[in-house]
């Protein structure tokens, strides 16, 4: 009862950092807290299972934990920076270390309930959100967090790739319901990406799906495809007529203007009239490969200090990008976020490990009917776009990717299930809602 209530709490304090926010409460709350019980977990599983204990991928954890080290002591970091660094990026791995080792499948099954309830929750949360402060990437994102818009974006799209998959192997209604829900919590955040990106979802979703992930391809899967460009589409027309930014009236309820769009897109993406601070992506994207290119050597192969870019009231690091480098809206990539503190074997050994993962879950497990494994092939696709060229919200903030490494530990499970020649069954329907 105990571990499970720990699981619970450490689930409850990664969905509620935005609530401790709204709420005033010290932030050492879910910042000591989540490491606290993640690693407390993973001590009881070392302690309970020993030499027994399975730790796939480690040689790539334990190469990045090597890069973090050489970080800290080329830069002479503070301890307390690198220890946060590991914490941001590595913790949701040793959480899956305890979850692919837990040995009670009712256990790992009331934790999945959990975590849906908590994503679910997140609905009235976005609507209360809405009744009170309006449209606005600002105040409130869910109970997730209260000023980094981009979760309104990453969050739902991560969400949104197992619905896809759940409604496409299903055909219940109910899944596309959702779909819209969360394609509202979207709207609600304000964020422009959403617009583009939830269509693309849509069909990358139903053409992977109708390719690898059926048996049999019949009328019906094949006639979806019409029902899923009109959802698509009508979806495209409420977000650009919702967002104000993206219809020339700057208002709720806009027009649907698509040179007006078009001439907009263009001139967010360019940097022209924008000084050093705010120039866009694509510039920021170039002045820091440049900025590292240009390094020292050690400095380019293991970036200026793991932990620089966290900022903390336990460090005298200010952890901000703009105090730090000057950039503040071109430098939110995570692989920018990452060049910075680990370098380029940072990123090149954070990035493979990731490719790795996807490989060998896809290659290794059964592709027909494996609804889970067609969302996480999905999901995987997007949150590798966040942090290639988007956001750094998929690496360093915890909620995303501990959702996705919990998906990759259900499918590790999978695996080790089939290799053992036992029932999958049980993990497949409990991972529905």
């Amino acid at each position: 009862m105990v571990i499970k209530l720990m699981h619970y709490t450490y689930w409850f304090l990664i969905f509620n950092i935005g609530t401790f926010g709204l709420l005033g409460l010290p932030t050492a709350l879910h910042k000591i807290g989540i490491p606290f019980l993640g690693f407390a977990l993973f001590f009881i599983t070392m302690a309970r299972d020993g030499s027994n204990v399975k730790f796939p991928f480690f040689g790539w954890v334990g190469s990045f934990l090597v890069i973090i080290i050489a970080s800290k002591m080329i830069n002479g970091s503070a301890m307390f920076s690198m220890l946060s660094f590991i914490f941001y990026t590595l913790l949701p791995y040793f959480y899956l270390i305890v979850i692919i080792n837990e040995k009670d499948p009712k256990l790992i099954n009331a934790i999945t309930k959990c975590i849906i309830i908590l994503i679910l929750i997140q609905i009235p949360a976005s609507l209360i959100k809405y009744g009170i402060m309006g449209q606005s990437e600002k105040g409130a994102i869910g109970t997730l967090s209260v000023g980094l818009g981009s979760f309104s974006t990453v969050f739902p799209v991560l969400i949104i790739a197992f619905l896809m998959s759940f409604y496409l192997f299903t055909d219940k209604v109910k899944y596309i319901i959702l779909v819209m829900f969360f394609v509202l919590f979207g709207i609600i955040g304000g964020k422009r990406a959403i617009t583009f990106i939830i269509p693309l979802e849509l069909l990358l979703s139903y053409f992977l799906f109708l390719k690898y992930f059926i048996k049999k391809r019949d009328l019906k899967k094949i006639r979806n495809l019409l029902y899923i460009v009109v959802f698509g589409a009508i979806a495209f027309y409420v977000m650009v007529r919702t967002n104000p930014s993206l219809n020339k009236e700057n208002e709720i309820g806009g027009s649907f203007d698509i040179e007006f769009l078009m001439n907009y897109s263009e001139s967010y993406t360019s940097s022209d009239g924008k000084g050093k601070k705010e120039m866009r992506r694509k510039d920021g994207l170039i002045y820091f490969l440049t900025y590292n290119i240009n390094s020292k050597f050690e400095n380019m192969l293991f970036g200026d200090g793991a932990g620089i870019l966290i900022m903390s009231n336990f460090d005298k690091n200010s952890g901000d990008m703009e105090s730090l480098y000057g950039v503040r809206y071109g430098g939110r990539m995570g692989m920018i976020w990452l060049i910075l503190q680990v370098g380029m074997l940072g990123l090149f050994i954070y990035i493979g490990f990731l490719l790795r993962m996807i490989y060998v879950l896809i290659t290794k497990l059964p592709i027909k009917n494996n609804y889970l494994l067609m969302g996480f092939a999905v999901a995987s696709f997007f949150m590798l776009i966040d942090t290639l060229i988007y956001s750094n919200t998929f690496i360093a903030f915890e909620v995303v990717k501990s959702i996705y490494f919990y998906i990759i530990a259900l499918l590790l499970l999978q695996m080790k299930l089939l290799k053992s020649n036992k029932k999958v069954r049980l993990l497949y329907v409990n991972t529905t809602i």
